[in-house]
């Protein structure tokens, strides 16, 4: 799988799916999942240097297993599903074990989110190891299915939470900077995402993709502004911000799908 996510370099990550539309900020209808889905199907066959794209699913939202997979199925594409582990079949709305099993049978990644979502730096190191461990050996114990990739939840992370990775053998962190990619290792490579937002449709898609191509687009140029913010107020008050606006349902420009 590492090969194939080396090849596809825009990486997309959504949450909650929903049959409608919803004024929640990281909801995406089915139908809008569904467009998407074919672009990456099109990109496939397109001359082009952006390869296509790779989907990911944050939290083990039960909607993910009711709408996301069947239509990853009917066209044949793979996703991966990082799953908060503590949550699994014992929160209403988040998947139980049987169906992380299921689609561990289609050919679909599951992945650890973690085992409480909670963020990774504000962890104390025997909390963070317990995080990355615990979530990783359930995991693996409960699936029968190697554990080599991690969502950093919130997408937060510094070199102490990469030390901590690589000690708990992990391979892959995902984080949410659309464009950060660090270099090959076989330690552990860092790989950005863009959220995905429910105003996203194919055309945002497709100038994501463009931008991939081009580092001086005004979508990059927005992206390191929000990250210069983000290290400013600090990661607890750039969340609860994130979640007044989530909550809220605000309109955000499509430059800012991240």
């Amino acid at each position: 799988m590492a090969t194939a996510i080396e090849k596809l370099t825009m990486i997309l990550t959504y949450h909650e799916i929903v049959p409608h539309s919803s004024r929640y900020l990281y909801s995406l209808s089915c139908e809008r999942l569904e467009e998407h889905v074919r672009l990456l199907v099109a990109l496939r066959s397109e001359p082009s240097p952006v390869t296509g794209l790779t989907m990911t699913f944050d939290d083990g939202h039960s909607s993910h297993y009711r709408y996301a997979v069947p239509v990853l199925q009917d066209h044949s594409c793979r996703g991966i599903f990082f799953v908060t582990v503590g949550w699994t079949g014992m929160r209403p709305g988040y998947m139980d074990w049987q169906q992380l099993r299921d689609i561990v049978s289609m050919g679909h990644e599951v992945q650890s989110h973690g085992w409480s979502h909670k963020y990774l730096t504000y962890c104390s190191a025997p909390e963070l190891s317990a995080e990355l461990q615990r979530s990783k050996k359930t995991l693996e114990d409960r699936l029968g299915t190697p554990v080599e990739a991690l969502s950093a939840p919130g997408g937060v992370w510094n070199a102490i939470v990469a030390e901590a990775c690589v000690a708990a053998q992990y391979k892959r962190l995902y984080i949410s900077d659309p464009w950060f990619r660090s270099k090959p290792s076989p330690e552990l490579q860092i790989l950005g995402r863009a959220q995905v937002r429910r105003t996203l449709d194919t055309r945002g898609v497709r100038r994501l993709l463009a931008a991939e191509r081009n580092p001086f687009s005004m979508m990059r140029a927005t992206s390191r502004l929000k990250q210069a913010v983000r290290a400013g107020l600090g990661d607890r008050i750039y969340h609860q911000l994130w979640l007044r606006l989530a909550k809220a349902g605000e309109e955000i420009k499509e430059e800012t799908y991240f």
